[in-house]
């Protein structure tokens, strides 16, 4: 089974299914592995043929998906799960106790709410970022939902993160569900987080949700991790062009809870970490 779902005018998805009878008994099942993956291999073969350049690529599906947002402004299309699920998500507007940090990004202000845990207590922090990107509201959303383009993926690559992946097969015309494992440091287990994104658009303004859920991911290898948990909102506001360049401000919050407890030291970095997902952003638009 060949099947072949386009993305955008010049790029698609290729979902590739085949079966084999070799009509012999008593194969063992390590041999039959290595079979499929030599078949199966032909595919990237053929990937490679027409591999064209990453960034272009990532433009073309950032533009896509940008104008289906700019298309469904207002409309109300949320299921009933996704508008729950952005009920939650909005209850993180209204904390306070924010305290400002020092922000490893040019172009970001970062605020931080954290509490040591006490004994028995897990490490819960919330973050919060704020920027001005040089793009559409619609633009910068959709760059924050092409959760692997190419050149996120080759970051991950690059810092040493141990999965990132879509789940293609529970998307959504405004929802991805993403799988990552964040490398920790030696002695404590990698991270696990699991989360759909779900984005909704009005006049000059698009929302993205983020929350936790409940999946079982196989990455193709074993790996040692604890499930840690996230919540998060992005909202982006269209701003007045400056000197003809589209600009909006963009506000990200997301609390994390890593499931167990972790140096305060620690926490102090991972959060700006997390948050400075939106001066990738700010780089990627620079005009």
């Amino acid at each position: 089974l060949h099947l072949l779902k386009e993305i955008t005018k010049d790029t698609c998805e290729w979902t590739r299914a085949q079966c084999v009878d070799l009509n012999i008994s008593g194969v063992p099942a390590s041999l039959l592995n290595f079979l499929a993956k030599q078949q199966l291999s032909k595919t990237n073969k053929v990937q490679e043929n027409f591999r064209r350049n990453g960034l272009k690529v990532d433009r073309e599906r950032v533009d896509h998906l940008a104008n289906v947002m700019k298309k469904r402004r207002g409309e109300a299309f949320l299921t009933r799960v996704q508008e729950e699920v952005f009920e939650r998500c909005m209850t993180l507007f209204g904390d306070e106790g924010w305290s400002l940090i020092e922000s490893p990004c040019i172009d970001l202000k970062m605020w931080m709410k954290y509490f040591p845990p006490k004994k028995g207590e897990r490490s819960v922090a919330t973050g919060k970022a704020v920027c001005t990107v040089d793009c559409s509201a619609e633009q910068i959303a959709a760059w924050i939902m092409d959760f692997c383009s190419n050149e996120r993926m080759r970051t991950s690559i690059e810092e040493g993160q141990p999965a990132r992946i879509e789940l293609r097969n529970k998307r959504k015309v405004n929802e991805y569900v993403t799988a990552t494992v964040k490398a920790m440091p030696l002695l404590l287990h990698n991270r696990e987080f699991i989360a759909r994104m779900i984005w909704k658009s009005e006049e000059g303004k698009v929302w993205i949700a983020m929350e936790s859920m409940d999946e079982e991911v196989d990455y193709g290898v074993k790996m040692k991790t604890i499930r840690a948990t996230t919540i998060g909102i992005y909202l982006m506001e269209d701003l007045l062009d400056r000197s003809g360049v589209s600009q909006t401000k963009v506000t990200m919050i997301q609390r994390i809870d890593v499931n167990g407890v972790i140096p305060t030291w620690l926490v102090s970095q991972k959060v700006p970490y997390a948050l400075s997902v939106l001066q990738q952003a700010a780089d990627y638009f620079r005009q």
